[in-house]
């Protein structure tokens, strides 16, 4: 039961971060931004995160269908340990950030001071993150040992996603920026 209620639970979650960014890639940067003239390569950027965020919820799917969508069961359990470990890192980074930050120990970003500092959305959205690693861990867990797969497929997964976030953020910018439709 508890594996059913976390799919679904990482399922909405994942089509419900997804949707923010249809409405992002869907209304633009708009005209009288100072990033208008880089539409497309935001577009480009926005819709690569999309993608991320469906395949989440197609891997949240697979976990809870009786015949995984198809996919294999390596395969959907390195995904499910991938966004387990994405999320909770995410989570971790922010609640370090924000305790170092407001207790002097690190000196704030440009980010950090836009931002306002810890503030109840900043908060609202570190919980809202916990709610799909804690989805997503219950999941990879679960479906790991119902499917009795060895660990190296959660190592894969824990380490991997990291790695192709990394490049995906990284380097499409980069290679979007050598394209003149994003700046350097």
């Amino acid at each position: 039961m508890s594996t059913l209620i976390s799919g679904i639970v990482a399922t909405v979650w994942s089509l419900g971060f997804a949707a923010v960014s249809a409405w992002q890639l869907a209304s633009g940067p708009g005209e009288s931004t100072r990033y208008a003239e880089y539409a497309t390569g935001l577009a480009v950027m926005i819709g690569l995160v999309l993608v991320l965020k469906l395949v989440g919820a197609v891997l949240a799917l697979a976990a809870i269908t009786p015949r995984g969508l198809g996919l294999p069961a390596p395969v959907t359990a390195t995904g499910l340990w991938g966004a387990f470990g994405l999320l909770a890192l995410y989570c971790a980074g922010s609640v370090v950030i924000a305790f170092g930050t407001e207790s002097g120990v690190l000196e704030p970003s440009a980010a950090w001071t836009a931002a306002g500092g810890v503030t109840g959305r900043s908060v609202l959205y570190v919980l809202f993150n916990l709610i799909g690693a804690t989805a997503f861990g219950v999941l990879a867990f679960t479906f790991h040992r119902r499917h009795r797969l060895r660990w190296t497929v959660a190592v894969i997964g824990l380490v991997g996603a990291p790695l192709l976030l990394a490049l995906v953020l990284g380097g499409g910018p980069a290679i979007l920026s050598v394209l003149g439709l994003l700046p350097t």
